[in-house]
């Protein structure tokens, strides 16, 4: 039997449910006893190759968890409208206007203690205070403004999107957003494997796209 790792989807994405570490997709070539040969596909928990004691090592299916996972994610948002988010970080002085002023109470504080006391240390005293004095006045006359995040619609859906998109390209983005897919063995009697989508930060731009929080809970 031949094994080699392949960069699927979801590899880097796809964690184990049992011990946390991520899952690669292998693809094992075997030749069968009547000379056919076979190749099988999956997702495996890497703990063995980390040295991590795993009791319930995770593996499931390649294409039957690529559409579980990309099931949960076109019902959830892909009828919803692309985002993109802008930020504008404000401004605001108020700290540094603070420090600054702290800074001339010392000044005024320490001269009126004679410290400042020669002609060199008192040229060096008004110094200060003008340019203190300067910085205060010109941070108290700039504006203030909040920090501020605004959402963009892109003219196209979610769904539009991930249609556009190649292998590399669906991997890259489920990894920016932390989205995430957790796979259990036996989570449950009867149950040889199960399987939980979670949304990460893409869930900030669906809900900023209208569709609702508790639509965009753990999807198993």
């Amino acid at each position: 039997m031949r094994r080699r790792e392949t960069a699927c989807l979801l590899t880097g994405n796809a964690i184990c449910g049992n011990c946390g570490s991520r899952m690669v997709c292998h693809h094992s070539t075997k030749t069968l006893k009547n000379g056919e040969t076979r190749t099988y596909r999956d997702y495996r928990c890497t703990s063995k190759n980390r040295s991590v004691l795993c009791e319930g090592l995770a593996s499931i299916n390649e294409t039957e968890l690529e559409a579980v996972f990309t099931e949960a994610l076109m019902e959830s948002i892909g009828h919803a409208p692309e985002m993109v988010k802008s930020v504008d970080p404000g401004e605001d002085h108020t700290a540094e206007l603070e420090r600054k002023r702290q800074g001339l109470n010392r000044l005024e504080s320490d001269y009126a203690e004679g410290k400042y006391e020669t002609p060199a240390k008192e040229a060096s005293y008004w110094r200060t205070l003008e340019n203190l004095t300067k910085k205060i006045d010109e941070l108290s006359s700039r504006p203030v403004r909040p920090r501020t995040v605004t959402y963009q619609p892109t003219g196209r859906t979610w769904a539009d999107k991930w249609a556009g998109m190649g292998t590399q390209d669906r991997r890259e983005f489920l990894g920016e957003r932390n989205v995430r897919v957790i796979v259990w063995k036996d989570p449950m009697p009867g149950v040889k494997r199960g399987a939980v989508v979670r949304f990460g930060n893409l869930k900030e731009f669906a809900v900023a796209g209208g569709v609702s929080g508790s639509e965009l809970s753990d999807w198993g």
